[in-house]
């Protein structure tokens, strides 16, 4: 009895190996996303061969919010955040490449970034991290 056990465990060693490697795969590959060692190429739209259009939208910093703090745009876009705090505010993209004001804004200041890539995304305050939106970007055909 003992042996056929033996026998039965011996067989699925190599099932072990396979299983361990698949996981220290997994965890690798995670870390290197994670740490960006490997990144996945976003589609970007060139935003020079579209007719400019008045399409700003407008995100207002007052009473220490975003308003809208959740919203939709599309590709090719202006965001346009206005400071109407007498509190400086540092808008800034959470999962956005290249979208930060680069300073805090006073009151009146504003700020303007243009998208050119679709997706969900999220944006804070710099100087005050509670405060938080999410923008949806839609694509341009």
């Amino acid at each position: 009895m003992f042996q056929q056990f033996k026998d039965k465990l011996l067989q699925l060693h190599w099932l072990k190996k396979v299983l361990l490697i698949l996981i220290i795969v997994g965890i690798g590959f995670y870390l290197s996303v994670r740490f960006g060692w490997i990144q996945f190429k976003v589609k970007e739209r060139d935003c020079t061969q579209v007719v400019k259009s008045d399409n700003a939208v407008a995100i207002k910093i007052e009473n220490n919010k975003f308003d809208p703090d959740n919203l939709t745009a599309n590709v090719c876009d202006t965001l346009l955040f206005l400071n109407l705090d007498e509190t400086e505010h540092w808008p800034e993209g959470k999962s956005y490449p290249g979208f930060d004001a680069g300073h805090s804004l006073k009151k009146y200041d504003y700020f303007e970034f243009q998208v050119t890539r679709a997706g969900k995304y999220s944006f804070q305050d710099r100087l005050h991290q509670e405060i938080t939106g999410k923008i949806d970007i839609k694509d341009i055909k």
